[in-house]
């Protein structure tokens, strides 16, 4: 059985093996294979298809969001840029989520808030987009670095909407690949606040958790739920997006081989050979 399906991957993914990794397990599945160049801040993706392949893209946060607005390639994007936000996540999962005490604000009106120079945030952008990477740091730090790059980069202007919340220590970190509310691959990826990646190490008390919470909301048909065990409970990080996603030590060949099904399902796109 030979897929209709075409994995276009950028080439410059975060090291040799995870690029060899990913198009082994492409090739395995029975779907082709392109890679391709992708500009650091590009504002244009330069890309015309050769075949009638169904796709399906893996990359950077850039290659991702160009790709989304693509005639082509937005079909194999699996975003929703109304849904990806960690407000969402808030608002319908609660307390559930690590980070629920936290406060949305845009980051022109940061220096409206009125904090001690010294109080310790943990801030990262609203948006599943890596405006500004999930860090702690101090009131006053983080006003001098927002300020300093505010509208210079494409992806932290004015209305750019960040998300501040209390520090918390976390135990362990999983990741969890989801594909038609079946968890397809799940794997640990942090220890107290360390990478540290183990594929055995999967409680079976966190997949209940994350069952329970994919019935009351999901981003995507595709997408990637973060769960870490902090003060005796399990509670979501964050999700992301499945395009952009490290698979660290997930089943790879099992997570292509569903989302090529899936990919398969949304239309007549199998040939048998």
């Amino acid at each position: 059985m030979k897929s209709r399906v075409k994995w276009v991957i950028q080439k410059t993914l975060a090291g040799a093996k995870t690029l060899n990794d990913l198009t082994s397990a492409v090739a395995k599945s029975g779907a082709a294979c392109e890679l391709i160049d992708v500009m650091p801040f590009s504002v244009e993706l330069n890309y015309e298809s050769s075949d009638n392949l169904k796709p399906v893209i893996y990359g950077s946060t850039t290659f991702m969001l160009l790709a989304y607005k693509h005639e082509y390639l937005s079909a194999g994007v699996f975003f929703d840029d109304r849904k990806f936000l960690m407000s969402e996540y808030i608002k319908h999962w609660g307390l559930k989520v690590l980070n629920n005490d936290a406060i949305v604000i845009k980051a022109g009106e940061l220096n409206n808030l009125e904090y001690d120079n010294n109080h310790l945030f943990f801030v990262r952008s609203n948006e599943d987009t890596k405006a500004l990477s999930g860090e702690l740091i101090k009131f006053q730090d983080l006003k001098i670095m927002v300020n300093g790059v505010l509208n210079e980069s494409p992806y932290l202007t004015d209305d750019t909407e960040l998300l501040l919340s209390s520090p918390k220590t976390i135990d362990k970190e999983w990741r969890n690949i989801i594909v038609q509310g079946k968890v397809i691959s799940s794997f640990r990826y942090g220890m107290y606040g360390e990478l540290n990646f183990d594929g055995n190490d999967v409680p079976n008390d966190m997949m209940p958790f994350v069952e329970d919470l994919r019935e009351v909301f999901t981003p995507h048909d595709i997408f990637v739920m973060d769960v870490c065990y902090c003060n005796g409970e399990y509670q979501v990080i964050e999700c992301n997006c499945f395009n952009g996603s490290g698979f660290y030590s997930g089943d790879l060949l099992k997570v292509v081989c569903a989302v090529n099904e899936y990919i398969c399902q949304l239309g007549d796109i199998m040939e048998y050979v």
